[in-house]
């Protein structure tokens, strides 16, 4: 039989022989202890298979049991997605078993599903109108989405099959058990019920995380994906995959439905699936009102948040519904102070001597002091300046003209909530420090895009820097910033708010789209743009970061070009590797680079078009 030892550089299974004093063989996915190099580490059982009589002898024992694991389609399911992102298996395995261990299933669980009646019996079935492939649903931002979410899980667990919903963020997680509760459906957690969902024989729903994609269900119908543009879907490290690619991959393993559900999707994700709109009654608004302020300087976004905030806005009406819910949300993606310089004598950026990026200011005393106010006087005197790249000071001199007279033309959450509490003389909520999680109805908060991407509810939703949003240096910006605003125009279509946007492009394609309620024409646009370029969709890509990798990449840009790998620069700090086929390009660099060096680059994947 074969093991595959949890030690993440090992990427093929070991043989080891079943000894009699275990009694029969256990199945495949069990979690058993190996020896290993003079250790005993723990492992997976991935096949049954004898060798004993091969190798008489010579193949060590398996020493014992340790538990369950993941379901052996799981183990499959695992082993493939190893083999498409080209890491070793021990790493989506670890993903998919418990922390702790769990005792084989001696008995199953006979779970009902608890559709029959109750408040899910008003939904038709959904099931005729999904395909086998991948199917998106492009809902309106106004709720439309718990419903139709809802909805297919009531469907699929009515035909006896299971269902998984992943969510990109833990309050959404949470609020969307909720509205399942309320259909008369019980919703595990991967993570806090994985025994019980191993155990189990009837349908069962599972909504969680990234991670519990790789649920041990029984008899799968459908994964559900909720906002696949969300960038909380995206796996930062090794093996680097998104939850839409790996809900399709495990779907068509088993021949289950791939649903994706999202307000504002991925242009990837519109032409490579099975499109459904939904229509919402004429009655129902479906975006949020959109005013668009043309942005002149940073010392007027303070009275002007202030002019739009009546202190006693909507605070009844948000403790009534119960929740998080916030009077006005203030969105900047910058946290702290984040303060950019520029000359006033000569209009000029001092730049970084190594890395060329803006340099910002530092210096001053602490933020926790009693005086809010003069904290912020005494910290706009600039010490030096300092990269926010490599952390290298410079002295507070222009390096063009060496002029000290510096002016500050970018603030961070920490400022703005600073500013905001000398202005509407009230306590401001900076949800970027982790000691401000929670806050009373009818609160001012401040906080990068994470607002948005939770499931709180404002009266009005305020972007200061908008801007910072449609001219990034990343492939996605424009889709992302359309996918921020419809978030936003969610977050208070409910309460008959509004979403007011600071920005010097008062004409953009996204605000001018939001405003008409309808993103049609800027993915058109951006699929021309696309094509154009030869971008993904039609072909797949991968961006670098890190200095000292791209200066690597550069100096093999003719060997990567020679096994299909072609080497597009962006800007100074940003490249994209593109390529046909995803296999080409993680092949094409295993073979160029060194795996050390794979590692050390943070790349980014897109996806491929049919």
């Amino acid at each position: 039989m074969t093991v595959l030892a949890d030690v993440p550089h090992l990427v093929s299974p070991l043989t080891y022989s079943w000894p009699e004093r275990l009694g029969p063989v256990v199945e495949p996915g069990s979690v058993v202890r190996v020896p290993l190099h003079g250790r005993y580490v723990r492992g997976w059982l991935v096949s049954t298979g004898d060798d004993g009589e091969r190798y008489p002898g010579q193949i060590k024992e398996v020493q014992r049991v340790v538990g369950a694991g993941p379901r052996p389609e799981i183990v499959a399911f695992c082993v493939e997605v190893a083999e498409q992102y080209l890491c070793s298996p021990v790493v989506p395995l670890r993903s998919a078993s418990s922390s702790t261990p769990t005792k084989l299933p001696a008995r199953v669980v006979e779970r009902d599903g608890g559709a029959g009646e109750g408040r899910g019996s008003r939904f038709e079935p959904f099931l005729p109108e999904l395909s086998k492939q991948r199917t998106l649903l492009w809902v309106s931002p106004d709720g439309t989405l718990a419903r139709e979410t809802l909805r297919i899980v009531l469907s699929v667990v009515r035909s006896g099959r299971s269902v998984i919903v992943v969510a990109p963020t833990l309050e959404r997680v949470r609020e969307l058990s909720l509205v399942v509760k309320q259909a008369g459906l019980d919703p595990l957690d991967f993570r806090n019920h994985w025994g019980e969902i191993r155990r189990s024989t009837g349908p069962v729903v599972v909504v969680g995380g990234r991670s519990s994609i790789a649920a041990s269900v029984p008899h799968l119908g459908a994964v559900i994906v909720l906002d696949g543009q969300d960038r909380s879907h995206r796996d930062q490290r090794r093996p680097y995959a998104e939850s839409s690619e790996l809900a399709r991959l495990r779907c068509e393993l088993v021949g289950a439905y791939c649903v994706d559900i999202s307000v504002a999707p991925r242009l990837e994700m519109v032409r490579s699936s099975n499109l459904a709109r939904v229509a919402m009654p004429s009655s129902t608004p479906s975006w949020a009102r959109i005013d668009v302020v043309e942005r002149t300087t940073l010392e007027q976004d303070s009275e002007l948040i202030a002019r739009f905030n009546p202190p006693s806005l909507c605070s009844s009406n948000c403790a009534s519904r119960g929740g998080r819910h916030a009077s006005v949300a203030v969105v900047i993606n910058r946290k702290g102070f984040a303060r950019r310089v520029r000359c006033r004598r000569c209009h000029e950026r001092p730049l970084c001597e190594d890395c060329h990026v803006p340099l910002i200011g530092g210096g001053g005393v602490a933020l926790e002091t009693a005086e809010r106010l003069e904290a912020l006087r005494e910290r706009s005197r600039l010490r030096y300046l300092q990269c926010p790249s490599c952390r290298r000071r410079y002295p507070p001199l222009c390096f063009h003209c060496g002029s000290p007279d510096l002016q500050a033309t970018s603030k961070g959450t920490t400022k703005v909530a600073i500013e905001l509490e000398g202005v509407l003389s009230q306590p401001i909520v900076d949800l970027s420090r982790s000691d401000s999680a929670a806050f009373s109805p009818g609160s001012v908060v401040v906080g990068t895009e994470a607002v948005l991407l939770g499931s709180m509810t404002a009266h009005r939703v305020v972007f200061l820097d908008f801007d910072q949003l449609l001219w990034g240096p990343e492939v996605d910006t424009t889709l992302h910033a359309a996918y921020l605003l419809a978030r936003a125009s969610e977050a208070t279509v409910a309460l008959g708010g509004s979403v007011m946007v600071m920005t010097s492009a008062r004409d953009g394609l996204v605000l001018r789209c939001g405003r008409r309620r309808s993103l049609d024409e800027l993915y058109r646009l951006e699929r021309d743009l696309r094509r154009e370029l030869e971008l993904p969709p039609y072909r797949d890509f991968a961006r670098v970061r890190r200095a000292e990798v791209q200066e690597l990449v550069v100096e093999h840009e003719h060997e990567l070009l020679e096994v299909g790998i072609e080497v597009i620069v962006l800007n100074e700090s940003v490249l994209l590797l593109a390529a046909p086929t995803r296999q080409t390009l993680l092949v094409g660099l295993t073979s160029v680079f060194e795996r050390s060096i794979l590692l050390g680059m943070k790349l980014e994947f897109g996806l491929r078009s049919p």
